[in-house]
């Protein structure tokens, strides 16, 4: 089955919408992309109240971009080329030795 974006937007927003009404003492709703972010916001805001007072939302971004129009969602920096060069690495290794271990890195604050 095939999905265009807004489509999987409003999934994603009626599935935090739901997690809000079973569960209504969540705080915070941690998103993967900028995108997700503002759905998750934009859900939240129809349901709950307003993000940074009721509830929090947390997302990861490549630049500064949300706190632009939106400095209630919580962002951490994303330093994608080095994530990417990792990446490359872990998938050559993987195809060079298929039956060793995957190659694995933590990425911590001072890493930034």
């Amino acid at each position: 089955m095939r999905t265009d974006c807004a489509s999987k937007h409003s999934f994603f927003a009626a599935a935090i919408a739901q997690e809000l009404a079973r569960a209504p003492h969540i705080d915070a709703v941690i998103a993967a992309s900028i995108d997700a972010g503002l759905t998750a916001a934009q859900a939240i805001e129809r349901v709950k109240g307003v993000v940074g007072d009721t509830i929090d939302v947390w997302t990861k971004e490549l630049q500064p971009f949300l706190i632009n129009f939106r400095p209630d969602i919580l962002t951490t920096f994303e330093n994608a080329p080095p994530a990417g060069t990792f990446l490359a690495r872990a998938v050559q290794n993987a195809i060079a030795h298929p039956s060793g271990p995957p190659l694995q890195k933590l990425v911590g604050p001072e890493d930034l």
